[in-house]
């Protein structure tokens, strides 16, 4: 039964991360148990912890959610057409649109030393 004054208006981290835990089956964990020491913020990948998270909530909170967080990008192809010697180059431009949820970004490796 739901009671005004039971209302807990925020939710610590590691209640959250216990919650998940449970509800992952152990998949993301708050504790490493397997070094055999009680360290908070266990180790996995982020990507598959979105991933889960996304597909966890029901239908009415994942049209909230894809509303949010879900993005598009435009990407824009060009091909040549009708080129031979002498003549001049035409070019035939697709234009498409992708959604995404997240989008990887290869970032360049940092210099060992400051020039």
């Amino acid at each position: 039964m739901w009671n005004p004054k039971n209302f807990k208006g925020h939710v610590s981290p590691y209640e959250f991360m216990e919650a998940v835990s449970l509800a992952s089956g152990k998949r993301f964990r708050c504790d490493d148990q397997e070094a055999g020491k009680h360290l908070y913020g266990g180790q996995a990948d982020p990507i598959q912890f979105l991933a889960w998270i996304f597909n966890a909530f029901d239908k009415e909170m994942r049209r909230v959610v894809e509303k949010t967080f879900r993005g598009t990008v435009q990407v824009t192809t060009m091909k040549r057409e009708g080129s031979t010697q002498g003549s001049t180059d035409y070019f035939h431009m697709d234009k498409k649109e992708s959604k995404f949820f997240y989008l990887t970004l290869d970032l360049p490796t940092m210099p060992l030393f400051k020039e």
